[in-house]
C-alpha cells in the first residue's frame, strides 16, 4: 500500500498539485493517518460509538490532501464526488472544503 500512496504523492507533485520534499515519508504519514479507517478493531469501535465514518474520512481526506499543498476540490465539486458516482452513489455530502 505504501508504494501506491508513494505513486500517487510523486504523481502529484509532477502534476505541482502537491508541493512535498519527500514522498516516502509523505506517503507513510498519510497510510498512518488513515488506520482508524482500515484497522479492523478501531472499525468496529467507531460503528459501535455511532461515529460518521464516511464524513470523518471526507474531512480527513480533505485535510491530508491541503497539507500537501493541494486543493481539496476540482472545478467547485468535493474531490471525493466522482469517486462517490463511479460507485453509482449520491454524494453525502455537497460541501467543500
Amino acid at each position: 500500500m505504501a508504494g501506491v500512496i508513494e505513486t500517487i504523492v510523486i504523481e502529484g507533485m509532477k502534476s505541482g498539485e502537491f508541493d512535498v520534499e519527500d514522498p516516502t515519508r509523505e506517503a507513510g504519514n498519510v497510510i498512518a493517518a488513515f488506520t482508524p479507517f482500515y484497522h479492523p478493531i478501531l472499525v468496529e469501535q467507531a460503528i459501535r460509538q455511532g461515529t460518521d465514518i464516511a464524513s470523518h474520512l471526507r474531512d480527513q481526506i480533505a485535510f491530508y490532501i491541503r497539507a500537501l499543498g493541494g486543493s481539496a476540490t476540482n472545478d467547485s465539486k468535493p474531490i471525493w464526488w466522482e469517486a462517490d458516482a463511479v460507485k453509482g452513489g449520491v454524494p453525502s455530502s455537497r460541501r467543500t472544503v
